[in-house]
């Protein structure tokens, strides 16, 4: 059997050229995954940089898997935790159990620096793999729907408080929105900001936060734009305090979706408490998919 040589990732230059040139032979048509990408990914993070480890075969990347943290409150406590990003296994070293390996090693070493948990989300393909090798757990699917309609928020008093939610901090979004791959945009309507991105699909955007005006941040000295006039939106994720309206929006049928999406989570610390599925807060803006 080949040995590799796991090293913890460094964010030097050379490294996160090797990790983009990695990504092209994986995913040639996915452009975004470029050095400037991954160097305001990986190292500009306000909440800390990247977590994860390299499988290396001599001179070649063969493999590559990363954490990065980010803040959460867990059943009401604010806590350190790590979403699940990159990985990638170059296709001639595939099939040898890398992203295991990779995988245990960047837990262990996210647990020695003090996160409790990993969340992710997972397509319909990845999960099983996610639940059954790396001790992953189900929360639940993602919500998608498609939307002509603005929709609105109820106040937090209105709702169970959450036992999972992501804590944005004001640089975090700041950050968040600086995505060099990227062109925001944000829209007010009825009392509720919208901070939107592109999906790729014409005249559909997707909503990345909704958040009531009032308590909103500012955004100085993040460029973004003005929101679309016209177009549907795409919001997915879990809320209790999202209100869609009954004729402003329609549940896209799992059979419509491309790859249904699942929320999932890693307990790093033994004996932590359960999140409640029915009572997470999770939208598009708390991962990666744009």
């Amino acid at each position: 059997m080949q040995e590799y040589d796991f090293r913890p990732i460094g964010i030097g230059e050379d490294e996160l050229r090797a990790v983009a040139e990695l990504f092209r032979v994986v995913w040639p048509e996915a452009e975004h995954l470029t050095r400037d990408y991954l160097h305001w990914l990986y190292v500009e993070n306000p909440s800390g940089p990247v977590i994860g480890f390299n499988a290396w075969s001599g001179e070649v990347l063969a493999g590559h898997y990363v954490v990065i943290p980010i803040r959460a409150a867990f059943h009401g406590r604010p806590c350190q935790a790590a979403l699940s990003l990159n990985t990638a296994v170059h296709s001639e070293h595939q099939g040898r159990g890398l992203f295991t390996r990779l995988a245990q090693q960047t837990y262990e070493l996210a647990k020695s620096e003090g996160v409790h948990h990993v969340v992710g989300v997972a397509n319909a393909n990845s999960t099983p793999g996610f639940l059954r090798k790396l001790e992953f757990q189900l929360v639940k699917r993602l919500d998608a729907r498609i939307l002509w309609r603005q929709p609105t928020l109820r106040a937090a008093s209105e709702c169970a408080p959450p036992s999972w939610t992501r804590i944005w901090e004001p640089e975090d979004l700041r950050w968040r929105l600086q995505n060099p791959s990227v062109r925001y945009s944000v829209q007010t309507k009825r009392g509720c900001r919208q901070i939107l991105a592109p999906t790729g699909k014409c005249r559909i955007h997707a909503i990345l936060k909704l958040e009531l005006a009032s308590e909103a941040a500012a955004l100085d000295g993040v460029d973004v734009d003005a929101g679309p006039l016209v177009g549907l939106k795409l919001w997915l994720g879990l809320s209790l305090r999202v209100k869609f309206s009954s004729l402003g929006g329609l549940a896209v049928p799992q059979r419509f979706r491309a790859s249904p999406l699942n929320l999932i989570i890693r307990y790093l610390e033994p004996g932590s408490t359960l999140i409640e599925a029915q009572t997470v807060e999770f939208e598009a803006i708390d991962f990666d998919a744009y």
